[in-house]
């Protein structure tokens, strides 16, 4: 926010209206991601950071400190004591200031946002189609889309949305 408003790019991305076809794929892929497995949907987060340069989620183990923090002991432990974390916690990410938190369920860090991950999937549906539960969610939402058409009589577009 600069100088109490919001730059225009922002006002416009929140305000885009999806249109009838994007939405339908949207929550149908929302749906799926709801009945992944909490692995799954780490692997599904994680092609999504890399795809949008954000943090991804990892186990909370050994191998996360020290692929992020090396022999800088205190300031993995700095990260830890400023960042939403507990050792006992099954996942870790670094948060936007390099931070440490943790969460059992990936859901849970508040940078997994199930609507953004599922319009992005909708949106580069090639990248994710290895997973079964989406390549079966994109299936359903093009059989339903189908069958709103004929059922309408319109004409089907060959992508998503328009």
């Amino acid at each position: 926010m600069l100088n109490g408003t919001w730059p225009a790019s922002t006002v416009l991305k929140n305000t885009e209206i999806m249109t009838e076809k994007q939405q339908l794929f949207v929550e149908t892929i929302e749906s799926s991601l709801h009945m992944m497995n909490d692995d799954e949907l780490v692997s599904v987060y994680n092609q999504y950071a890399k795809d949008n340069r954000y943090e991804e989620i990892f186990e909370n183990d050994d191998e996360f400190f020290e692929s992020n923090f090396g022999a800088e002991i205190m300031k993995a432990v700095s990260a830890t004591h400023w960042g939403d974390f507990k050792p006992h916690h099954k996942y870790a990410m670094l948060n936007s200031i390099g931070n440490v938190d943790s969460a059992d369920y990936p859901t849970d860090f508040d940078e997994f946002d199930t609507e953004d991950v599922a319009r992005h999937i909708s949106e580069n549906m090639n990248e994710f189609d290895s997973y079964t539960e989406i390549y079966d969610a994109i299936q359903e939402a093009r059989h339903e889309w189908k069958n709103i058409c004929q059922d309408e009589g319109r004409e089907d577009e060959n992508e998503p949305w328009e």
